[in-house]
């Protein structure tokens, strides 16, 4: 979420917990975000001014960032695990050794993300938190904290420093990214306008969350839904019938949805802020899809107004994946995410119902296995042109005696 101004606020907190996490506010460090001992969280909503390159893992240790463009793309020695996908997950017998299970163990382990697979009482865990018009949900011991200190403040304004308001609380998941659906390209497909008359500038790369198809973690896709479930009852608006932006069905089989903010204005940024980048990864080299005219016309006007963020994804091996690569090496992936959840409502008009709108931002996503390899296109061999039938030898024999005759 990025730093804060020190300044009194009239923040709402609403929250249903009766204990707190076994981890300590300052254990809250995003997965694969931190830099250093004294730095956090420099992704997705609020950018800092060097953003760090997240060297995604599943449970990915603190990296400093990249100093050169030189190693941009050297994965971490601790990301590379041992014959990750050595194996198939069919077996029962296995499933000790399966490699999914030991990722999704050092997930449940790691204290600075819940795990959304697990049968927990999550609003034990989490809260909400008004910020401005939007309602985060952040863990319920930095809630408590942030309650205590606001309250102190409000008593005595001149003893007191101004509350800040704790960051938001971390997610993780082991899922498959959906081929439906999938709206990461690097330009998000946009081709314009739209039912709301967006601008490529407000762009969102979205995509769909499904089971993963392993036997050993049927269960946990169940349990994640039915705790999102959970996170967002707490969070309706009794009067509101229409829940936005967090679920959907395709073909029976409910998914939920992750996005990610694609542009960020100049203004809200450090002017170094590219700097370190390689080419690719900055706002005048991202790659738009030609056939997307509105597309390549607005980024041309955000050159110089906006800056890109790119996607913290990572292939199988650690490395991050390029913007032209975003489709390729994540639709169908089984991948480890982490994610945010936030709210906020949308008053009904113009014969439109109200409704609750929750979305999970993307902090990290992680591949475990790469999607199926795919046709191309459905393109077949050219047949080679012969004059007789190869497969049958007595005409051939009869052409070659009636030549000789």
């Amino acid at each position: 979420m990025g730093s804060r101004s020190n300044r009194p606020r009239s923040d709402s907190v609403s929250s249903s917990h009766n204990a707190s996490p076994s981890a300590s506010p300052s254990a809250l460090t995003p997965p694969g975000l931190a830099t250093t001992a004294s730095t956090s969280r420099p992704l997705s909503s609020s950018p800092t001014p060097t953003p760090a390159i997240p060297p995604s893992s599943v449970i990915p240790p603190s990296h400093p960032a990249p100093s050169s463009s030189a190693d941009f793309h050297s994965p971490p020695s601790q990301r590379k695990l041992n014959g990750l996908l050595a194996s198939k997950r069919t077996s029962a017998a296995d499933s000790v050794a399966d490699p999914l299970l030991q990722i999704r163990q050092q997930l449940v382990s790691d204290p600075r993300a819940i795990y959304l697979g697990n049968e927990i009482a999550i609003t034990t865990l989490v809260g909400w938190v008004r910020d401005g018009r939007t309602d985060l949900c952040v863990r319920a011991d930095d809630l408590v904290s942030y309650s205590e200190a606001r309250d102190a403040y409000r008593k005595q304004p001149d003893d007191h420093l101004p509350p800040v308001l704790p960051e938001s609380a971390l997610f993780s998941v082991i899922a498959q990214i959906s081929n439906d659906k999938f709206f990461m390209q690097a330009d998000a497909n946009y081709t314009g306008g739209g039912r709301f008359s967006t601008h490529f500038a407000d762009t969102k790369l979205t995509a769909l969350v499904e089971p993963a198809e392993s036997p050993a973690l049927t269960e946990d896709f169940k349990m994640v839904m039915s705790n999102l479930d959970t996170l967002v009852k707490s969070k309706r608006t009794r009067s509101f019938q229409t829940i936005k932006g967090i679920f959907d069905t395709v073909h029976g089989q409910r998914k939920f949805r992750i996005k990610h903010t694609l542009f960020t204005p100049r203004s809200e940024v450090d002017e170094d802020t590219e700097s370190l980048r390689p080419a690719q990864y900055t706002i005048a080299r991202w790659p738009i899809n030609p056939r997307h005219p509105l597309a390549v016309e607005e980024h041309q006007e955000l050159i110089h107004t906006h800056i890109v963020n790119f996607l913290p994804a990572f292939d199988h091996n650690g490395v991050l994946i390029e913007p032209t690569q975003y489709e390729r090496q994540l639709s169908g992936a089984i991948v480890s995410l982490h994610f945010t959840i936030s709210h906020w409502t949308i008053a009904g008009k113009s014969g439109s119902d109200a409704s609750d709108t929750f979305v999970l931002d993307v902090e990290d996503i992680s591949v475990i296995e790469p999607p199926a390899a795919t046709s191309t296109g459905g393109k077949k061999r050219a047949r080679q042109f012969v004059e007789n039938d190869p497969f049958t030898l007595h005409k051939k024999r009869r052409v070659d005696e009636n030549r000789n005759e």
